[in-house]
């Protein structure tokens, strides 16, 4: 028998653990599908501007999302320039919040 004394159980979370990992990847998709190209542009600059300085992954990714949504604060967006120049920002800067 495959699954019976100790590991009686483990076909049933492994089924659940398909199932999560079906519905992030779905997930996953439907996100990256429903930004636009200047949006995905602006979410990958912002990730390797602060990669580029060292920022923890978690941070980076939480103002990355800002970005690519647009409501940066004006401050915010002249940092992440400031981090590497050599990078220029794929955005329009009118599209940013100043000032919230």
């Amino acid at each position: 028998m495959m699954f019976g004394g100790k590991d009686r159980g483990l076909g049933l979370f492994m089924i659940l653990g398909s199932f999560v990992l079906l519905g992030t990847v779905i997930w996953l998709v439907r996100a990256y599908r429903r930004m636009s190209v200047s949006q995905r542009a602006v979410y990958a600059w912002a990730i390797m501007q602060q990669h580029s300085a060292g920022i923890s992954d978690l941070s980076a990714m939480g103002m990355a999302d800002r970005a690519q949504a647009g409501t940066l604060r004006a401050e915010e967006l002249q940092w992440l320039i400031d981090l590497d120049r050599s990078k220029p920002y794929p955005g329009d800067t009118r599209a940013t919040q100043t000032g919230v």
